[in-house]
């Protein structure tokens, strides 16, 4: 897989890798250096990635604008990795954040030696002279427990080139994603109402909107072919900024929830209690329909400008938004399984994009039979 000019390679420590003939004469070297990352319980990490620029060699020390690239790479796989998270499943791969941090060692070779850097406010700092192996690198509690992650590999590809190709959305692309992932840690350093207002800023950067009508409007514009649930038809919310009376593209769900989202952002960000309202979404709902629907807003963008080609997946996706907002507990055990179209799914929320995907898979089923039909001269 390629971001840019940057190669992600699979690899395994315990077998030499072909793939990198760069690699081959330090891959002993490389073999040990891999002992020293560990998983959740002190196990060593054999199977792992390889970030690979394009015009690095063994011995070449990493230039700012190198480093620079391959945090933002590692920006782009997180974007496809959560565009593939499958939430409301109990034992499903879904990826945060802590999984795409970026730490820049230099060792000897042999290894021997380590210095490892980082930034501080007032310049560049690091930890020099120690032997490798101390310290270890552990993987974040917040991915210890987690599933391996699966990865959009289209979505990645899309936006692989998106910095030289279209460089304005490259750069709101770019911007936006680390506060997208500050929204999406999934530790205790960030609370909820900080993911809030990071996520906002995220959206922001990426749809060039800064007021929640705009934000609103926005969101409307990219949904609205997708929209399946007016303000008007709700039955288990009630919907406290939208009239049930709007007609057009300010009566979907999506819209309602896009605006009623910047507005906690707001009473957040100035410093005022959300409690003093009442909400259609509760805090954990706006976090949740968020990260889903962050990607899709990104695939959305990209179709708009002919980078990036839907799949019958995605579409089934942003069918499935204004039924999500519509319902309720939407991550609590259904008990109400029985007699059910979707009896597998354990969650509202996972048989709702069940549903949609269902929906998805023959109405795109019947357009190509139509189009065949149409091309071979036949009707039925």
């Amino acid at each position: 897989m390629r971001i840019g000019d940057i190669s992600f390679v699979p690899v395994d420590a315990l077998v030499p890798h072909r793939k990198l003939p760069m690699l081959e004469p330090i891959w002993r070297d490389c073999a040990q250096v891999f002992r020293s990352y560990r998983d959740g319980v002190k196990h060593s990490i054999s199977r792992c990635v390889l970030a690979v620029p394009d015009d690095w060699t063994p011995r070449m020390p990493l230039s700012d604008a190198t480093t620079t690239g391959l945090a933002r790479a590692a920006n782009m796989i997180m974007l496809a990795a959560f565009s593939a998270n499958t939430y409301g499943h109990v034992n499903s791969w879904c990826a945060n954040a802590q999984m795409f941090q970026l730490d820049i060692a230099v060792f000897t070779s042999p290894p021997g030696y380590v210095s490892i850097s980082h930034r501080r406010r007032d310049g560049i700092s690091g930890t020099a002279g120690a032997r490798w192996g101390y310290p270890l690198f552990f993987i974040p509690r917040e991915c210890a427990g987690t599933l391996p992650i699966t990865v959009d590999r289209r979505l990645a590809k899309a936006v692989g080139p998106l910095y030289q190709t279209n460089p304005d959305l490259g750069r709101r692309l770019a911007l936006a994603m680390p506060l997208f992932g500050l929204a999406n840690t999934d530790s205790t350093l960030v609370g909820p109402d900080a993911e809030l207002i990071m996520m906002a800023a995220a959206f922001d950067a990426l749809l060039d909107t800064a007021k929640a009508k705009a934000f609103a409007n926005r969101v409307a514009e990219l949904m609205n072919s997708y929209g399946s649930v007016r303000v008007s038809g709700l039955v288990k919310r009630d919907v406290r900024r939208v009239s049930r009376e709007e007609t057009g593209a300010s009566s979907w769900l999506h819209y309602a929830w896009a605006d009623e989202f910047y507005t906690r952002r707001n009473m957040l960000a100035h410093g005022k209690d959300p409690g003093l309202r009442q909400w259609t979404w509760e805090w954990y709902e706006h976090l949740a329909m968020g990260s889903f629907i962050f990607p899709l807003l990104v695939k959305l963008v990209l179709a708009g400008e002919g980078i990036y080609e839907l799949t019958w997946d995605d579409k089934a996706r942003c069918d499935a938004v204004d039924t999500l907002l519509s319902e309720t507990e939407w991550f609590f055990y259904r008990h109400d399984r029985i007699g059910d179209d979707c009896p597998q799914e354990k969650t509202r929320w996972s048989a709702v994009l069940a549903r949609a995907g269902r929906s998805r898979y023959q109405r795109e089923s019947s357009e190509v039979s139509r189009r065949l039909a149409e091309e071979t001269g036949h009707n039925g």
